[in-house]
């Protein structure tokens, strides 16, 4: 009896659904420009974009990192999300 009781109150996680096959596609076509346009970033924007919205690191911990202020990294990241924001506007 406790058996059927826990089979009828367990709720499967719930699924997201699967992705369409053309949606898949566009989104690793978008994944591969901005692919492209970071490697095109000077090596320290770089690593401050990819520690920041690639790792999901806070400021003070890319700049330790680095061996750069916690300043330092949050200009760099702003600069580069401009540059990295036009080089994707020209590509599209």
């Amino acid at each position: 009896m406790r058996r059927r009781k826990v089979a009828r109150l367990y709720t499967p996680p719930h699924e997201a659904p699967n992705a369409s096959a053309e949606s898949s596609a566009v989104l690793g076509e978008d994944r591969q420009q901005v692919r492209h346009a970071l490697r095109a970033l000077p090596t320290r924007t770089r690593a401050v974009l990819v520690l920041r919205y690639y790792l999901d690191l806070p400021f003070a911990e890319i700049a330790e990192t680095l061996g750069i202020s916690e300043s330092t990294a949050r200009a760099t990241a702003s600069r580069g999300l401009a540059v990295l924001t036009q080089k994707l506007e020209d590509v599209r």
